[in-house]
């Protein structure tokens, strides 16, 4: 699956399997985090203020808070939030190897 950026039709980012790219050998190589904490955090958004601004159901901003790495959502939604933050797409995403997922679990 690639994911694409819903208005430009951009690729965002490279191939993967539910946020996940896997080797031949069945190895996880690459994962995806959700940056939408950071950066709303950043702008001094609340997830409140990001749920009015985006339209995207609260529960599901809730979600990719609490679990940025396991949350999956659509580009659609993708989309939403990022012109709800004022950033591109791209920017929400931030693929990690699963060196660092392992540090980024443990905070």
């Amino acid at each position: 699956m690639y994911i694409y950026h819903t208005i430009t039709y951009e690729l965002l980012s490279t191939h993967c399997a539910c946020y996940t790219q896997t080797s031949k050998e069945g190895k996880s190589m690459t994962t995806v985090r959700l940056k939408v904490r950071e950066i709303a955090e950043a702008k001094h958004i609340s997830q409140r203020q990001l749920f009015f601004r985006s339209q995207v159901d609260l529960k599901t901003i809730q979600k990719i808070y609490r679990d940025p790495i396991g949350t999956i959502i659509t580009t659609e939604t993708l989309g939403k939030l990022a012109r709800a933050l004022k950033v591109d797409a791209s920017e929400l995403i931030e693929s990690i190897s699963p060196d660092n997922k392992k540090e980024v679990d443990s905070n």
